[in-house]
């Protein structure tokens, strides 16, 4: 996890690489007291039921994998 510092304020982020099962990525950028609620829930291999977060154009200057959207939660 790390933190971020912009004209809006400051605060903690970390991002995730997820795939369904038909092997779709998509990348989630989780902020704030989401990312200090479920950066330690996360574990390789696991699988997840992910509501409530917003789908966005990915940003091409962050994304880590090959889809032109993001998940942010």
């Amino acid at each position: 996890m790390g933190t971020y510092r912009n004209a809006r304020g400051e605060g903690c982020v970390f991002s995730v690489e997820l795939t369904d099962e038909e092997g779709t990525q998509i990348q989630a950028t989780v902020f704030n007291d989401a990312a200090g609620k479920f950066f330690d829930k996360f574990v390789l291999g696991r699988v997840y039921y992910i509501s409530k977060g917003t789908l966005k154009v990915a940003n091409e200057q962050f994304k880590t994998v090959q889809n032109e959207y993001m998940k942010l939660l």
